[in-house]
């Protein structure tokens, strides 16, 4: 019976590459911008992104049982998170999901957007400034 071939890995090289740099990364941002794709904005959470954030957030001083609660000021700490391909989940969807990611993780900063929206690109780019 002849071998099959080995399966491709879905966690290529780059991303085992950005996973060992993220410590390092984090101690010189002020400002986490994350991409998720909007038609799986829970699903497409990484979990490794999200142990390093907290991480990032306990070392700037805020309580990590009260995400709105700063115990010291040691810098900014600011996470964005852009769902992406907003032109592809229906409108009616986005407010109600927006509250509730609002609610369920106050210190996120959650904004749907289409790279084909021009509008959208400058929300961005007046969020970032």
């Amino acid at each position: 019976m002849p071998t099959l071939p080995v399966p491709p890995s879905w966690f290529p090289g780059h991303m085992m590459k950005f996973t060992r740099m993220l410590p390092s990364l984090l101690t010189k941002t002020d400002v986490v911008l994350e991409i998720r794709d909007s038609r799986l904005p829970l699903t497409s959470i990484n979990r490794t992104l999200e142990g390093a954030l907290q991480k990032w957030r306990r070392e700037r001083g805020w309580d990590p049982n009260n995400s709105t609660r700063r115990i010291m000021n040691n810098g900014a700490c600011e996470r964005i998170i852009v769902l992406n391909k907003r032109d592809l989940v229906p409108q009616w969807g986005m407010e109600p999901f927006r509250n509730a990611m609002g609610k369920k993780f106050p210190d996120q900063q959650v904004m749907f957007a289409s790279w084909q929206r021009p509008r959208d690109i400058r929300n961005l780019s007046e969020l970032l400034t």
